[in-house]
């Protein structure tokens, strides 16, 4: 694999900060072009090892997209000495860059790769660029070592990178619990705008975010309003129950304001630290009426039942069935002959990015919720067709659901899980449940 490493023995020269002060530590740099996710794209990676540093342990981290910016090292230098932040190791990564053979641009990916609502870029972080962190060495002979907790671990942005961020810890919040976004783009450009949608049904994840946008902040007006879609994603989060704090100030789209106020967001967000960062449910009442708290995703030996891509209303009112390569799920109702009838698209689910190739494997409780399983996870619709919850399921690829007794169970990548929750599966024999109306 070609790399070129590049290692800066001197301080590293950057803006001072207010107090005058400049960061300590050393900057290791290397280009990346070996992905396997971004095939054909090159981008620059920057590694910003503190002094305060040893490397007799694994370290906490910060990711930040676009690059180095808002004199974070000194900042972090700053608060690790004063005890408001852990040793932490700062990741710089440019957005990937497809060039020909003269070396001039042929595609810019930044978009492509940052403002997709899929957990792609996360693992593109996780399997491709932190391996060749962790491969550096300090000119003083320091292996870069990274702490694989989420509670350990920071993501930061602006504007693209700002979604980006909070996409990835939403996606994998097995990987980042701290969020910071700077004029995020939660707007129609990529489907961002659904993130508000998806925060608001989708079952809590432990997170501690910080969004800050500015007052006239719309970068270009076709997609709308930055600030209208960074309040909604706020009031989202604030809906769903997550630790969240939001700053709103004058200006356009400029992270100068966020950069401004980053070291007390990171006081903030690294605030409690070593400890996790805690699930707080929120407002939707049909995620609260599922979830047991303290019980998750257990491995197990096998499936509890058998996944179905069809399953019948309790009472056997009718049948709902999987539609492939759609997001829509058919119904036909059922006469006392088992004949059917009025067969037509009922249900409809979300889409990770556009596009979901999971198995759709279906399943009612008796009370007449339909589960559907996803890529986003166990979508649950209402009587009348609208998914009003979103259950997590482990990281990976889900290959079947099925639902039995008070327990759900889900193959991912081969291996099966189950969890318990506070509904019960509808059997042949359950009762019609009282309808719930038109909505």
């Amino acid at each position: 694999m070609r790399r070129i490493v590049s290692f800066f023995v001197a301080l590293l020269a950057i803006a001072m900060t207010a107090l005058g002060a400049e960061p300590k530590g050393e900057m290791l740099q290397f280009t990346f072009d070996q992905s396997r996710i971004y095939p054909g794209t090159t981008r620059s990676v920057s590694v910003y090892v503190p002094s305060q540093y040893r490397g007799d342990a694994p370290a906490c981290s910060i990711v930040r997209m676009d690059g180095n910016g808002h004199n974070l090292p000194a900042i972090m230098e700053e608060l690790i000495d004063e005890g408001s932040m852990p040793v932490t190791i700062a990741i710089f990564i440019t957005s990937g860059q497809i060039r020909d053979e003269k070396g001039e641009v042929l595609r810019y990916n930044r978009s492509n790769e940052f403002d997709r609502m899929t957990s792609k870029w996360a693992e593109f972080i996780e399997n491709e660029i932190l391996p060749e962190v962790e491969k550096l060495k300090t000119s003083d002979g320091r292996a870069i070592r990274l702490s694989r907790k989420a509670a350990d671990r920071m993501i930061n942005g602006d504007s693209s990178g700002g979604i980006a961020a909070l996409n990835a810890a939403w996606q994998r919040p097995d990987l980042y619990s701290r969020v910071y976004s700077i004029v995020g783009t939660f707007v129609p450009m990529r489907g961002g705008d659904t993130f508000p949608t998806l925060i608001r049904k989708s079952e809590p994840k432990p997170l501690r975010i910080f969004l800050q946008d500015n007052d006239k902040d719309s970068w270009n007006q076709v997609f709308g309003s930055w600030y209208e879609y960074n309040l909604i994603t706020a009031s989202a989060l604030q809906y769903a129950g997550y630790d969240a704090r939001f700053q709103w100030d004058e200006g356009g789209h400029s992270g100068t304001n966020g950069g401004r106020i980053m070291k007390d967001v990171l006081r903030y967000l690294w605030a409690g630290w070593p400890a996790e960062v805690d699930v707080r449910f929120g407002s939707n009442d049909l995620v609260n009426s599922l979830v047991i708290p303290g019980e998750g995703w257990v491995e197990c030996s096998e499936m509890g039942a058998e996944p179905a891509t069809e399953a019948t209303y309790p009472g056997g009112a009718y049948v709902a069935r999987a539609k492939a390569h759609t997001n829509c799920i058919r119904t036909a109702l059922l006469g006392k002959d088992g004949s059917e009838s009025h067969e037509a698209d009922f249900y409809w689910l979300h889409e990770e990015g556009g596009v979901d190739e999971a198995v759709r494997h279906l399943a009612f409780d008796t009370e007449g919720w339909l589960y559907a399983s996803s890529a986003l996870g166990i979508q649950v619709c209402d009587h009348n067709g609208r998914v009003r919850a979103i259950l997590s399921v482990p990281n990976g690829r889900l290959e079947s659901f099925a639902f039995s007794g008070d327990h759900l169970f889900v193959t991912v990548d081969g291996r099966v899980y189950a969890r318990r929750i506070a509904h019960q599966a509808a059997t042949s024999a359950s009762p019609r449940p009282k309808s719930q109306g038109q909505g």
